[in-house]
């Protein structure tokens, strides 16, 4: 969904969109648990100096991440952030990032409480920071909106994915993966709000869209208006 997501292929088809992960995170370090995975275990476990050894602990988090194990990836998280808010402050970019990793963290556990109570002063924060058409800041909102829908609050999940979906096509332009992306997902919010105008008007863009990239006799637009419905 997200929306913004890490990695896109430059031609986007339906079924691709409906599989893409909503949060934007470390899938691209799983790793086994193996030699390398222990070396930083090992470091993690043994610092001393804890200003020093923040990029081990960090990648030892986004490795647990990858691996699935958001729980053992919570803690070295919160001792990256806590490090580096206390040396180079709370709104430096390096900071928001562990914010971010942290919050996608209470998002893989579910704890939308918790991930809500990072997400509303960081999308704030990056806004004010990153400037409101920045990735990161976009990847925050949607990430808010996507916390509000698993809570039941569609309007406002609804209000945050229109803002992301402004945005991507204002910077991105309408055929861009991302924007692509986060209608397809928006779709879905649509349809749960039972908005089922909006729904048709989001399904006629991405169809297009598809349509202008992959050509109207592509397999790909094919399996879109299979999708659609």
């Amino acid at each position: 969904m997200i929306a913004l997501v890490l990695n896109f292929a430059k031609h986007t088809s339906c079924t691709a969109l409906q599989h893409m992960p909503i949060i934007k995170g470390s899938s691209r370090l799983r790793r086994r648990r193996s030699g390398k995975n222990v070396d930083i275990e090992r470091l993690y476990s043994d610092s001393t100096e804890p200003i020093q050894t923040l990029q081990p602990i960090s990648l030892l988090s986004s490795i647990y991440v990858g691996q699935g194990r958001s729980t053992e990836a919570e803690k070295p998280r919160m001792q990256v952030l806590q490090i580096r808010t206390e040396a180079i402050g709370s709104e430096h970019p390096g900071t928001l990032g562990d914010i971010a990793s942290l919050a996608r963290i209470y998002m893989y556990q579910q704890r939308w409480t918790e991930a809500e109570e990072l997400l509303v002063p960081l999308l704030e924060k990056k806004q004010w920071v990153l400037g409101a058409e920045k990735s990161d800041t976009l990847t925050a909102m949607n990430n808010l909106a996507v916390t509000f829908h698993h809570q039941g609050r569609l309007e406002e999940s609804i209000e945050l994915k229109k803002e992301v979906l402004e945005t991507g096509n204002r910077v991105l332009g309408a055929d861009h993966p991302h924007t692509l992306t986060s209608k397809h997902n928006t779709v879905s919010l649509y349809n749960d709000a039972a908005r089922w105008n909006e729904t048709a008007v989001l399904e006629a863009q991405i169809l297009e869209s598809v349509r202008r990239v992959s050509g109207a006799e592509h397999p790909e637009t094919a399996l879109c208006i299979n999708s659609l419905g």
